[in-house]
């Protein structure tokens, strides 16, 4: 008896070793299989979202392009560069309470709000003099405002300026557009 037991023993000593030596190479080869579909999709996911993010920043670009084209188009429109060039030196020399001075201004102040309300990717649109007060705005409660240490203000000075994505107050992205007018009108 001592002998089978042994055997037994033995046998089942054997059938445990050989089932897992059998199992763990089966089940490593598990394992990797896994992990290697867990990168591949990850991999995918990855690739799938770098193709949307470079398409919506094609998209922006375009958007900024367009917007400040516009702009650009709109501090050339007569008589706006004239206007505001009247307009500022009205105020340097005092001639601000004029009759003439008011229409001017107000011609101007609607000609922004027009462009607000015709596009609603501008929240404002204001003209700035060379010394950096907001003389006019789409919004008259930005009237008369220092800007001088804006970081727009003084990136437009000679070329246009294209500040980053911030939150307004209501939780909106946006981002300002801030081109030089014509100094010459």
């Amino acid at each position: 008896s001592t002998p089978m037991r042994f055997l037994r023993g033995l046998s089942g000593t054997f059938i445990i070793s050989f089932a897992l030596t059998s199992a763990l190479p089966l089940a490593l080869v598990a394992f990797f299989a896994v992990q290697n579909f867990n990168r591949s999709i990850e991999q995918e996911y990855r690739d799938r979202l770098a193709g949307i993010a470079e398409l919506k920043a094609e998209q922006v670009d375009v958007l900024i392009e367009a917007n400040r084209r516009a702009l650009e188009t709109l501090a050339g429109l007569p008589p706006l560069p004239e206007d505001f060039a009247a307009l500022v030196r009205e105020h340097a020399r005092g001639q601000g309470e004029t009759s003439a001075h008011a229409a001017r201004h107000d011609r101007v102040q609607n000609l922004l709000r027009l462009a607000t309300a015709s596009d609603p990717s501008f929240t404002e649109i204001s003209l700035v003099d060379d010394s950096g007060t907001i003389h006019i705005s789409s919004h008259a409660t930005r009237e008369s405002t220092p800007v001088e240490s804006e970081a727009w203000f003084i990136g437009a000075r000679e070329a246009a300026y294209i500040g980053p994505l911030e939150r307004s107050p209501n939780g909106a992205l946006g981002l300002t557009i801030a081109i030089p007018t014509n100094r010459d009108a």
